[in-house]
């Protein structure tokens, strides 16, 4: 018992990973302690980003300490199942509204819910509810439902050996398909982007390397993937088609600035670069430490912008503050480029699984291709998991063994 205790408080502030997570720690204490005391936010609102910011650290702590590779599986399996659940139900939902015109219960229900927390205004929570409009899922937004069915995705190849090439294929069609039929493409994206670097090696192009042989199953897959996407249509009729079509033409008029939906009638890159621009602007007027330190994470407290916005990467710019955003951004880059060193090397010698490292980087690429768009990585359902996937760099990728061995 000592031993356990010793192992799941071991830190230090001279690993890297330590030391950013002891600073995003400090950093939502004392934003929300300040605007708590100076009555900003309500005491329960405090204790609510409390709760959703630093307990998710345990996680952190425990993987990285104390878990054993039994239990890793097992978690690995919970979250594989959780994945089809959210996709299953995401698919039936987006179906059932937008080819058969009926809205489930549970959708009616959740609308009710977020009504009542949301204090009756109706602003934002119609989407749930249109017929017209795209599924939410099982969870609070469309990207995190897709973001969890991601998750699950590479929960469950983590449980696979990497030879087992036919059986990686069937789980990439079958959690691909759920995501294609929710139709949020930001997690579609995200979620091709996040194999093709890791479950097809695509992180060769980093080095200028073409590997004809990565990038031919890629494609190999994207036919299977297509094939099996076509069959599930025809028991559809053609109307399942066209509606994807239909979603694929608004957000690529969207995308390339044909329809102006922004502010100042500007199209989305448009949009992004304005409130990129502005940033500085908006934090001198309403917050000027905000520039160092962010504006919080309370949603009770109004300091610069809305969040929840279309700009995941400038919301999480005003949320962290200059120095934080480039230490997470920078240090998660550096993290996911070593994790390709260590797959490779972990392939080729085969002295250990790179199975829990190939989890870690597909969800932090996930994530950070969602920035893009959408800000996923503070969702109550992902934010544990975030620690999770920081934990397992820290545990498994080699500078981490070097640190432990040198006594830090």
């Amino acid at each position: 018992m000592p031993l356990l205790t010793s192992n799941l408080f071991k830190w230090s502030t001279r690993r890297p990973i330590d030391l950013i997570v002891t600073y995003f720690v400090f950093l939502v204490l004392f934003q929300t302690c300040w605007q708590t005391i100076f009555c900003f936010i309500s005491v329960d609102k405090g204790v609510s980003v409390i709760v959703i910011f630093i307990l998710p650290v345990l996680y952190y702590i425990y993987f990285r300490n104390t878990l054993k590779e039994k239990e890793l599986r097992s978690i690995f399996i919970s979250m594989a199942i959780a994945g089809l659940i959210v996709g299953a139900y995401f698919a039936y939902d987006s179906l059932s509204k937008l080819l058969f015109g009926i809205l489930p219960d549970y959708a009616v229900k959740a609308n009710e819910y977020s009504l009542r927390r949301g204090g009756g205004n109706i602003s934002g929570y119609i989407a749930r509810i249109d017929l017209a409009g795209r599924s939410m899922g099982l969870l609070e937004k469309h990207v995190v439902s897709s973001a969890w069915i991601s998750i699950g995705c590479f929960a469950a190849l983590a449980l696979l050996p990497t030879n087992a090439k036919y059986r990686r294929i069937l789980i990439l069609s079958i959690y691909g398909i759920l995501l294609v039929l929710g139709m949020n493409f930001t997690g579609i994206f995200g979620f091709l982007l996040a194999i093709f670097i890791i479950e097809f090696r695509g992180y060769y192009l980093f080095r200028a390397v073409i590997s004809r042989r990565s990038i031919s199953a890629f494609v190999k897959y994207l036919l299977i993937f297509t094939s099996l996407l076509l069959i599930v249509s025809f028991f559809f009729g053609t109307e399942l088609m066209k509606i994807i079509q239909k979603f694929i033409g608004i957000q690529y008029d969207i995308a390339v600035g044909t329809k102006a939906v922004y502010k100042h009638q500007l199209g989305y890159f448009g949009g992004m670069l304005s409130e990129l621009i502005s940033f500085p602007a908006n934090m001198f007027r309403k917050f000027p430490p905000g520039i160092l330190i962010g504006d919080g994470f309370s949603p009770g407290w109004n300091g610069t912008v809305d969040k929840g916005g279309d700009y995941g990467f400038i919301e999480t710019l005003y949320r962290l503050g200059i120095p934080l955003f480039l230490m997470a951004f920078i240090g998660l880059f550096r993290l996911i480029r070593q994790s390709f060193k260590q797959i490779t090397y972990l392939t080729i010698t085969e002295k250990g699984n790179p199975n829990s490292i190939r989890f870690a980087a597909s969800v932090m690429i996930f994530l950070l291709f969602s920035e893009i768009h959408y800000t996923v990585w503070s969702a109550k359902p992902i934010f544990p998991v975030f620690f999770i996937c920081l934990a397992l760099f820290s545990r498994y990728l080699p500078y981490s063994a070097r640190n432990i061995s040198q006594g830090e």
